[in-house]
């Protein structure tokens, strides 16, 4: 199965932040939106330029460095390498990805755009629910559901 099955069911809206907020304005929207990133932009010619990614745990993170987060920016605390995904990637790929780079979410790209944000609880349902489709697929199989029977 592909990211792009789950880039369909979510019909997301893309949450960022521009690049010089404050990290106070990033975790207000995370909270409020009930995500654990935003990505973050700069204004480019004819749109945004993402450039990087601001998640919870570097909320966290800036807490316990600074001792608080007023006064810190986004820029000061944003992961500038940002790994993402093509739609086409298949999902035990996308988790292997998140899994060795110690990541909860994905941007997944579809053409030139960012597409979704996916996370790793996504990939979890969407692999326990494929799983779940074949054993009860198996079962009926095995059960006997498909057999004729004769009278």
């Amino acid at each position: 199965m592909k990211l792009a099955k789950i880039v369909a069911e979510k019909k997301q809206e893309i949450v960022d932040v521009r690049k010089g907020a404050s990290l106070e304005e990033a975790a207000s929207l995370m909270c409020s939106r009930k995500i654990g990133v935003v990505l973050v932009y700069e204004d480019g010619k004819d749109m945004k330029r993402y450039v990087g990614i601001v998640s919870d745990s570097d909320v966290i993170s800036a807490l316990c460095r600074h001792g608080g987060i007023s006064g810190v920016k986004v820029s000061d605390v944003m992961t500038t390498r940002m790994i993402v995904a093509t739609s086409e990637d298949p999902l035990d790929y996308a988790m292997n990805v998140m899994m060795r780079h110690k990541i909860s979410h994905l941007p997944v790209i579809e053409g030139k755009r960012i597409a979704a944000v996916v996370s790793i609880r996504d990939l979890i349902k969407e692999l326990y629910d494929e799983d779940e489709i074949k054993i009860r697929y198996y079962g009926d199989y095995i059960g006997g559901t498909y057999k004729s029977e004769v009278f």
